[in-house]
């Protein structure tokens, strides 16, 4: 019998898993929607876009994004086989 935590976690690890899969494939958008938006006469919000770009672009965040979404899909297979 599956108790309420091991249900909690198999919705954590598929819920997280499609957030960074989302997160992947609209990465690009977010990266030049973020562009546009440094470039706003706001000097906060473009400040802040501008920070959040290059954060995003850092090779450690990039290396990070992709570990984390190949971790949260082997446990998605997990959960699954576990079911």
């Amino acid at each position: 019998m599956i108790s309420g935590i091991q249900i909690q976690l198999m919705f954590l690890s598929a819920s997280t898993y499609y957030i960074f899969s989302i997160f992947l494939e609209f990465f690009e958008y977010v990266e030049e929607a973020l562009e546009d938006i440094s470039e706003w006469n706001d000097n906060d919000t473009s400040e802040k876009a501008r920070r959040l770009r290059i954060s995003m672009l850092n090779s450690e965040f990039i290396i990070c994004l992709f570990v984390l979404n190949k971790v949260f899909a082997l446990s998605l297979v997990l959960s699954k086989v576990l079911q």
